[in-house]
């Protein structure tokens, strides 16, 4: 049986192989289940307060049910576990911060919440650069027992897997998007700052119809705002700014 570091380097190895978001993905939850015995993870953009949880995660494989729950209570503004990413700088498990911490009930509500789900114990690597950029990655599972050894594997992987998806979605929004007429109409009265009831009275469309299109130019984009899609529509020459 290969040694544990030499099965995280045959990770890292098959990483750098893979060229969309979705394969790097599968990849790690199979390294996590089989090497380290968690059950779930999630790669993510830390979201600003003009952004979802949903427009800003890369992959995420909790359970179903644990998502839908945790964006529908907003939970990411109030979880212990993500408010410690703005105390520390260095990766930390879900123990430690209860360890080291006074928690509200409504902050222990959330640590039980999850446990019900099956996840007892996690570990949050925190990805920062000199840009601004604030992500991380957390993988999850049941009573996991985290050695030093199995901490220095998960930071490492964490910040291997994070970086590769990351520059996995730039690639995708640097690529010109093909956007049909309609959105590329919406977009230009975007851009000349008009609401989309104005549009729909304009191009004889509803305003549901008209953020529709809207809606679809940002997917295509991978972006979060109407702005980010107008210029990005303006760099491929389809609006003229």
């Amino acid at each position: 049986m290969l040694p544990i570091e030499q099965k995280t380097l045959d990770f890292i190895a098959e990483i750098d192989r893979v060229d969309d978001s979705e394969s790097a993905c599968a990849l790690y939850q199979r390294f996590l289940e089989q090497e380290i015995g968690m059950t779930n993870v999630v790669c993510l953009k830390v979201p600003n307060a003009s952004e979802s949880l949903n427009s800003t995660l890369y992959f995420n494989t909790r359970p179903e049910a644990w998502t839908e729950h945790y964006v529908e209570a907003n939970h990411i503004y109030n979880d212990p576990m993500v408010r410690e990413l703005f105390r520390t700088y260095d990766p930390y498990s879900w123990s430690d911060v209860l360890a080291r911490r006074q928690l509200e009930t409504d902050d222990l509500r959330i640590v039980q919440e999850a446990g019900e789900f099956g996840m007892k114990e996690g570990f949050v690597v925190p990805v920062y650069q000199l840009n601004g950029y604030f992500g991380l990655i957390s993988a999850a599972g049941g009573k996991v027992e985290l050695t030093d050894r199995t901490r220095a594997v998960l930071q490492l992987t964490a910040i291997y897997v994070h970086d590769k998806v990351a520059r996995l979605h730039r690639a995708l929004r640097e690529q010109t998007a093909r956007l049909s007429p309609r959105e590329i109409e919406c977009l230009k009265w975007v851009s000349a700052g008009k609401s989309d009831w104005v549009i729909g009275e304009i191009l004889n469309l509803s305003e549901r119809t008209v953020n529709g299109y809207i809606e679809s130019a940002k997917r295509k984009y991978d972006v979060t705002t109407r702005v980010q899609a107008v210029l990005l529509a303006a760099r491929d020459g389809y609006v003229t700014l």
